[in-house]
């Protein structure tokens, strides 16, 4: 997997496993626990690692351990924790001299197999044979890391051994290089006529990634920003100059990079740290010394003076053809491993664009220039120096230099003026608050930010002390007032030479000029070749495909077994409680579902409402907007800036979000379209562990005022509205691309030929492609935003005019239920709230299922995209039809003994695999990123998917049909969040006893019933299916001769 960007470490701990309230220790217990707990002490050694660091981080309830591995100098931290969900990691510092992808292609090529397992493959094998987590590797710009994570100790060790053995000791066999990285292949490689083509994995991954307007914007912005640097190489590759990459270049890479001494350990979670040691120490004692030294950083030389640059893009041709130039200012700022003035300059830049107080928002989101800020905007730590960006998408070009005047305006104004001490409060109660919540992936998040911290040498242990660094920061503040910040925006931004200008304007030729060099790249390639090179180009083709096709000894994978399986899934009991007394006009009192959990005194409320599902569809296709609008205009009595900020000083945000539902039992019945709106708060006191009632009584009264009091007229709303309706349109072509495959399979569901279940419709309505081209057209041309406004007031009155079916879902600890009940009691109170105790009517038509038509559908949406994204869907039963349970696992034998295989290993797509919506009542098939050359290919390995699962016994056997099932509990047993606990009962009605009944089907899933459901969902009489692709224009010339009927849908 290729990271472009870098996340924020403040973003990253953000989502924490902090401490409870009743937890919080000094400093010297914490660490005494610590080594009284691991029996290790400062400076012992311990399986050849000597202990060199032992620090409490207390805000996180957990102790650092950093060690050293004497012989081979490797570095290990720990992070020690009662979290049950244990993280291993291990990282490399992989900057690349040139774009041909070399860190990002032996990423995937470790992966193929090492000396110890060597089969094809044994990292997705291993998602079969596993209970993980998580399973992944990553290329950065100047790391490269493999993580995972899991709860059970057992596939802790196995995961390990099989990490450790793929990055010391991979097999990195050239036909795995060329599978994964590039090669010269027959289109199809069993008849030497056909065109000899580029192939492989990465290199269709960045044509896919690339494709990606953002991407794109940040890959080149950073490009030019850091010339004759590392971060001036496209680390995953640039397919202009992955074609360039020898499989020796790849081998001397890992033979410079991938050694004990260049690399980092990270483990975390509540397993023993000493077996963690002993187990690393055998792996690594005996690795000779680093032969060749690993590519430095490189310095990077300040620019003289601001530079400007200008590059091409592909057009959004859904977007306003006369506002497609994107903009930004970006600033060389500080070193990454500078920990404090990184937490500086980070809040700096929040107050600066975050919220609609913020100068930079007004001057350049309210003023309507642009549709957004430009993907770019914010504090970038992904190089060793650090970068912040200001910016926009969507303007003219002949406001490039307005955008660079107002940029220069604001911080000019903010360095004489300063900021509202407010303000910066309000950014560090948001960090105090992120510190508190309880995900499940904390652990990760972490090693993420560790690694980040370490290959940049920086100090790993203090960068996760996160209220040492608030506590520092709020001293320098309360004593230098304004001029903290003003001498960082004097020294880092008015001040500073080093300051690119960087702009991207949309070109119609951009693609055709692509896939001319790629023409001429290929020619010179195909044209160097002698008559025997040609004919070994044949026969590596026939080798690879014989390679991908003889079935492995897979025996010498470690592995789980079904009796490691826990009997009983985990639950999540509720309570459900009536606010108060009924109204006097209505039959039911509102409901809360109540969830006592620890949330580390959090809480977590949320307001639902069926009162969509009476809507109209033209109305329906209004609501994503009306979301987005409800805290974005303001109120009757606060602005939008004096609401935001009451929203950030209060909460963890106030988001406002639809959602489909459907009854368990039914696809075709009881279809529900929500309306949710859900915040966080802080509800204790602190140290006193008391409950903030006056802060909870605001928090209620924000709700109200948002749901009741939004402005919907005057002339600021019709500007701030633009601006959401602008904003929601600019980035709907970025959500296709970075996720096509999920647009298509919704797509494929929803075609109207193939006799779609209302959730179907409605998703596809609300989230779809119809929603994107909907929203594109409403921001295109004059808008008319009177009209719009009115269609809002229309939603907003549905929502308030039919109270019934409303109701609450908190999640929080039991101490704070009285003030919680009271408050909803006083909000239901204002609100005039009553449930009918009824089903809510329905917004969709569709038939029932006895009426049910259905026809075989074929869509093709033509995008600018160098990419395919084809689906293929088929109608299943609902939720508790007992054959969910080998349906679910047909869907993962067909992605992992056959899809993988035929689609990404022979195919050169990035992905694909067959998926079960066990809600919407389909399996999907689908492919992601798939060379644009292989529609029809794609087409036919769906035909033979469906031909290999009527025959799954002949190809399986019941270890096949056991790996399944753990893949399928892996993922059924995954920790979730404090904030989500409850939520599938809440949202969908499926109980903890209706998913016991589920884990119980699927144990008992036998081959018989997993190829009975094939043949009757896939095969049988009557079996209809819809087929949508995302494909380049070019795609509909290929469509012609096929013998389908297919419809064209332009968004």
């Amino acid at each position: 997997m290729f990271s472009l960007r870098n996340v924020n470490p403040i973003n990253l701990l953000k989502h924490s496993n902090g401490p409870s309230s009743n937890a919080r220790r000094s400093l010297a217990n914490v660490a005494a626990a610590a080594g009284k707990r691991s029996g290790i002490q400062l400076n012992d050694v311990v399986h050849g690692f000597q202990l060199r660091e032992l620090q409490p981080v207390p805000e996180y309830n957990m102790t650092a351990l950093q060690f050293q591995h004497l012989k081979t100098g490797a570095k290990y931290v720990h992070l020690q924790s009662d979290d049950s969900n244990n993280v291993f990691s291990v990282t490399f510092k992989t900057p690349p001299l040139d774009s041909t992808g070399v860190p990002h292609i032996l990423e995937h090529t470790t992966l193929c197999g090492s000396t110890k397992y060597p089969v094809r493959d044994p990292f997705f094998n291993m998602l079969n044979r596993s209970l993980s987590t998580f399973m992944n590797a990553l290329t950065a710009n100047d790391y490269t890391m493999y993580p995972f994570s899991t709860e059970n100790q057992k596939d802790y060790y196995n995961l390990m051994s099989v990490y450790t053995d793929a990055v010391f000791s991979p097999l990195l066999n050239e036909l795995d290089f060329k599978q994964e990285g590039w090669r010269l292949e027959h289109e199809n490689p069993k008849d030497s006529s056909t065109p000899i083509i580029f192939k492989g994995v990465v290199y269709n991954e960045m044509k896919g990634a690339l494709s990606d307007p953002s991407q794109l914007f940040v890959s080149r912005l950073q490009q030019r920003l850091y010339p004759g640097t590392t971060y001036s190489t496209v680390s995953g590759g640039d397919p202009e100059n992955i074609t360039d990459l020898t499989h020796s270049a790849l081998v001397d890479f890992h033979t410079r990079h991938y050694h004990p001494s260049n690399a980092l350990f990270y483990t975390y979670g509540n397993f023993d740290v000493v077996e963690h040691l002993k187990r690393i120490d055998e792996r690594v004692r005996d690795i000779q010394p680093l032969s060749k030294q690993p590519n430095p950083l490189g310095s990077i030389v300040p620019f003289d003076k601001p530079q400007h640059v200008v590059e091409k893009c592909p057009p959004d041709p859904m977007g306003n053809p006369e506002k497609q130039t994107k903009v930004s200012v970006t600033y060389l700022t500080n070193e990454d491993r500078d920990v404090q003035e990184s937490f500086a300059i980070r809040v700096l830049t929040s107050l600066l664009i975050e919220g609609a107080a913020s100068p930079m928002y007004k001057a350049l989101i309210e003023t309507n220039i642009g549709s957004d800020y430009a993907a770019s905007v914010g504090y970038d730590n992904g190089a060793w120096q650090t970068s912040v960006s200001f910016g926009l998408q969507g303007i003219r070009p002949d406001d490039v230099e307005l955008v660079q005047r107002k940029i220069k305006e604001v911080l000019e104004t903010v360095a004489k003026d300063g900021f509202d001490p407010q303000r910066v409060e309000t950014v560090v109660h948001q960090i105090e608050l992120g510190m508190r919540h309880r995900v499940p992936n904390f652990g990760l998040n972490a090693g993420f930010n560790v690694s980040r911290v370490w290959a940049h040498d920086g100090d790993v242990l203090e960068s996760l002390r996160t209220a040492q660094q608030i506590q520092r920061f709020r001293e320098d503040y309360r004593r230098e007032g304004n001029k903290y910040f003003r001498d960082r925006i004097q020294r880092y931004f008015l001040d500073n030479s080093h300051v690119l200008v960087f702009v991207m304007e949309p070109s119609t030729d951009y693609l055709n000029t692509l896939a001319e060099s790629e023409g001429r790249r290929l020619n010179t390639h195909v044209s160097s070749l002698t008559d025997n090179a040609k004919q070994k180009v044949f026969e590596d083709g026939e080798r690879l495909i014989k390679e991908q096709e003889t079935k492995k000894d897979l025996s010498v994978l470690p592995t789980l077994e079904t009796s490691d399986i826990a009997k009983e899934g985990k639950s999540y009991p509720v309570e459900l409680i009536p606010v108060g007394s009924a109204s006097s006009h209505a039959t039911h009192a509102p409901t809360t579902q109540w969830r006592s959990t620890n949330t580390n005194g959090v809480s977590y409320i949320t307001l639902d409402s069926s009162a969509f599902s009476s809507l109209p569809r033209d109305l329906l296709m209004y609501v994503p907007l009306f979301c987005s609008a409800l805290t974005s205009l303001g109120t009757k009595t606060k602005s939008l800036a004096e609401l935001d900020e009451e929203i950030r000083r209060l909460t963890g945000g106030v988001s406002a979000s639809s959602y489909e539902s459907i009854r368990p039992d039914s696809l075709f019945s009881g279809g529900r379209t929500h309306f949710a709106v859900s915040t966080s708060c802080i509800h204790s006191l602190g140290a006193s562990d008391g409950v903030d009632a006056e802060r909870l009584a605001q928090v209620y009264d924000l709700l109200r005022e948002v749901l009741t009091e939004t402005a919907w007229d005057g002339p600021e709303v019709e500007e701030r509205l633009t601006t959401v309706l602008v904003g929601l349109a600019s980035n709907g072509m970025n959500s296709v691309v970075h996720s096509g495959h999920s647009f298509a399979m919704v797509a494929a569901q929803a075609a109207e030929k193939f006799g779609p279940t209302p959730y179907a419709v409605n998703e596809e309505l609300t989230s779809g492609l119809t929603q994107i081209g909907f929203v594109n057209n409403l921001a295109s041309g004059e808008i008319n935003i009177p009209d719009i406004i009115q269609k809002l007031k229309l939603i907003a009155a549905q929502l308030l005019g039919n109270k019934s079916d409303m109701r609450f879902m908190v999640n929080a600890i039991d101490s704070v239920k009285s003030v919680h009940m009271s408050e909803l009691q006083r909000l239901s109170n204002v609100l005039n709230l009553s449930n009918s105790g009824r089903l809510g009517g329905s917004n969709s038509d569709a038939p029932a299922i006895s009426t049910r038509t259905s026809q075989n559908s074929y869509s093709l949406f033509p995008l600018p995209i160098q990419v395919n994204y084809t689906a293929r869907a088929f109608l299943t039963v609902p939720y508790t039809h007992p054959d969910v349970a080998p349906l679910s696992l047909l869907s993962s034998m067909m992605t992992s003994q056959f899809l993988h295989r035929e689609l990404r290993e022979k195919g050169g797509a990035y992905g694909g695999g067959a998926r079960l919506s066990p809600m919407g009542g389909t399996l999907s098939m689908f492919s992601y990123r798939d060379p644009p050359s292989g529609m029809s290919r794609t087409l036919e390995t769906y035909d033979r998917a469906i031909d290999w699962a009527c025959g799954i016994k002949q190809h399986v056997n019941e270890k096949t049909l056991s790996e399944a099932k753990l893949s399928w509990f892996s993922k059924m047993d995954s920790p979730v969040a404090a904030s989500a606990e409850g939520s599938a009962l809440f949202q969908h009605g499926v109980s903890d006893e209706m998913k016991q009944r589920r884990r119980q089907e699927v144990l008992a899933v036998t081959l018989d019933a997993v190829q009975d459901v094939a043949h009757k969902y896939l095969a049988g009489s009557g079996v209809t299916s819809s087929v949508a692709v995302l494909a380049a224009e070019e795609s509909i010339k290929s469509i012609d001769g096929m013998k389908e009927e297919w419809e064209v849908r332009r968004l």
